[in-house]
């Protein structure tokens, strides 16, 4: 569409480059310039393009985490800020930005100081969950600072089924063949005639942000008894596949957004202690201590080649502390490929080996922020 500005005189391959150079807050501030800029800066190959390129660039590390009250309540672990996350520095590890999950159209009904948990963070876009018995799936852009409230499930919509199921575990990821956004819920169904074998069976549930809506799977697509746990290092979200590593159990179970099927991923064998999975070379990894009770402690990470093949595992790490640790002390998170934080679990704090102290956290990711997500979520 033709443009009726100064800005028509430059050539159009020139704004595009121009464009796509900037960060996400200075594209939007451009779509109000002209109707030609709104409709390429609001196109599906725009944004395309623009994510490409900041895949290629130095990402942000993003520390989620929630901090007390101050003052006089600042003993209450009850009384909480809404979500906040910080934005670091590639290069210098340094805060480069804070922001608050702020209210929206779509929040402006929510009590965003409850309990929350951020189950991943895929293309730009954050999934957490808000409540506790009763929970809330929200989407959350922190470059457009706009958020999206999911539906709640099949399940939860009806009063009659709060007492026969008990959501375990939720799932987040990127569906690329449809161009799509998923969240998983898994729900053990909690009557006896659910059961089989004298095991609880489970209803999944995917939410599409393309056709806002969920989506009941076909019975029997989980046939397993497990155990999740919340705990930090417990789940990790890679692209299209969201796994979970199960409470007593030496397994990785994954979810596959494309396919909609679990894979079960026996872990490496020989690991003596409770592992964190994460995300290594874009691919599943595990770390673990191989003896608390020698100090220095060892430490090993193996990366995931083949979902559901134990023998694909391989070595990446094995190497000695330098400072002492305890078994409130976990492998957080490997930086560039190279930096390795340890989180103790005691002070809340997140430190870089050799015991540099950073920042209270909860969880943190690798960010790089995008205008938008699919054509269902409009600009978030």
């Amino acid at each position: 569409m033709p443009c009726d500005c100064k800005f028509m005189l430059l050539a159009e391959e020139l704004v595009i480059q121009i464009l796509l150079n900037l960060v996400v807050k200075d594209i939007l501030r451009c779509k109000c310039v002209c109707k030609s800029w709104y409709y390429l800066i609001t196109s599906p190959s725009f944004i395309d393009e623009h994510l490409k390129l900041s895949n290629s660039k130095d990402p942000y590390l993003l520390v989620d985490y929630r901090s007390t009250s101050q003052g006089a309540m600042k003993d209450r672990v009850d009384v909480l800020y809404p979500p906040t996350i910080i934005l670091v520095s590639h290069e210098t590890l340094e805060e480069v930005d804070r922001q608050v999950m702020l209210s929206s159209t779509s929040l402006v009904n929510m009590d965003l100081a409850m309990e929350s948990y951020t189950l991943g963070c895929c293309y730009g876009i954050l999934c957490i969950l808000l409540g506790y018995f009763v929970m809330r799936v929200v989407l959350w852009n922190p470059a457009t600072r706009e958020a999206k409230v999911v539906p709640p499930t099949l399940y939860s919509c009806h009063p009659e089924n709060s007492i026969l199921y008990y959501t375990v575990m939720f799932g987040f990821g990127f569906d690329a063949k449809n161009n799509d956004y998923k969240v998983v819920a898994i729900q053990e169904l909690r009557w006896k005639r659910h059961w089989k074998n004298g095991l609880p069976l489970y209803a999944v549930e995917v939410y599409s942000v393309r056709t806002n809506s969920w989506r009941l799977l076909p019975a029997g697509v989980l046939v397993r008894s497990f155990t999740p746990t919340g705990r930090i290092g417990r789940d990790v979200c890679i692209g299209g596949m969201y796994s979970w590593l199960l409470e007593g159990e030496e397994v990785i179970l994954s979810f596959d957004m494309e396919n909609n099927v679990f894979i079960s991923t026996p872990l490496p064998s020989g690991i003596n202690s409770i592992p964190v999975i994460m995300v290594y070379n874009e691919s599943v990894a595990v770390a673990y201590i191989d003896n608390y009770e020698c100090q220095p402690c060892n430490y090993e990470l193996w990366m995931l080649g083949e979902y559901g093949v134990q023998e694909s595992w391989t070595k990446q790490f094995n190497f000695r502390s330098m400072c002492k640790v305890n078994r409130s002390t976990l492998i957080f998170g490997i930086w560039n490929n190279s930096d390795i934080y340890l989180h103790a679990t005691g002070p809340r704090e997140l430190k870089l080996f050799e015991s540099t102290t950073l920042w209270p956290a909860t969880r943190r990711y690798v960010y790089r922020p995008k205008i938008k997500t699919t054509s269902g979520m409009g600009y978030i």
